[in-house]
């Protein structure tokens, strides 16, 4: 059986995702995270925040300075979301 507890995202990085996304002027769509475990074994895998601007996935982690584009080959630094939101509008 699977086991889901959801994380909530950080206040600091959801008032700056926020803040990024209203001084860029789009709209985004933020979910909160997840730890997902499977009983009676060790394996779990986390489940990064997310947001959705224009059809594009943005993955977060709590705490964390690098954004991730679409999966986690894909980084951006958090300092340079706002240049890659303006070039993706």
């Amino acid at each position: 059986m699977l086991n889901v507890v959801k994380i909530e995202m950080d206040n600091d990085l959801r008032k700056k995702l926020e803040f990024i996304c209203s001084f860029c002027n789009v709209k985004p769509i933020i979910f909160n995270g997840h730890i997902i475990s499977i009983e009676n074994t060790n394996i779990s895998y986390v489940e990064p925040h997310r947001m959705m601007i224009n059809n594009i996935r943005f993955l977060f982690f709590n705490y964390g300075t690098t954004v991730y584009v679409e999966n986690l080959k894909n980084r951006v630094s958090l300092k340079e979301l706002e240049k890659f939101i303006n070039k993706i509008k």
